[in-house]
């Protein structure tokens, strides 16, 4: 996404507001290192692309991106409610027009946007 599209604002609006606040919101990109630091062995890192929205030629993808969409629109005031108005000192009021200015994002179809998704898995030495 280009730096003046939504998500990009809420993507570093997240970032700047949970790294101090000691809940990074980027912790997937260190679930590895994590894993190692936890004595854990033969780690799997595997990373997707989900679209948001159902906008994607690919029925597969059509259909992540479709529920990834609903697990977003279902989620945003729990991901940043609490965030914006404790760790921001925001008003509920600024928060909530920026979780209406993300829901909106969300649903737009002329967005085709994606986000990375990453999983990390490991095995507990014997």
């Amino acid at each position: 996404m280009t730096d003046s599209h939504f998500f990009t604002t809420w993507g570093r609006t997240f970032t700047t507001l949970s790294r101090p606040w000691g809940k990074p919101f980027d912790v997937y990109a260190h679930t590895s290192t994590y894993l190692r630091t936890a004595n854990f062995v033969e780690i799997q890192e595997k990373k997707f692309i989900w679209p948001i929205g159902n906008w994607h030629p690919d029925p597969k993808l059509r259909e992540i991106g479709l529920m990834n969409q609903v697990r977003l629109l279902d989620n945003v005031e729990a991901y940043g409610l609490r965030l914006f108005t404790q760790a921001g000192k925001w008003s509920r009021e600024r928060a909530q027009v920026f979780l209406a200015e993300m829901r909106m994002a969300v649903k737009d179809p002329k967005a085709k946007a994606y986000q990375e998704v990453t999983f990390a898995y490991g095995r507990k030495p014997k």
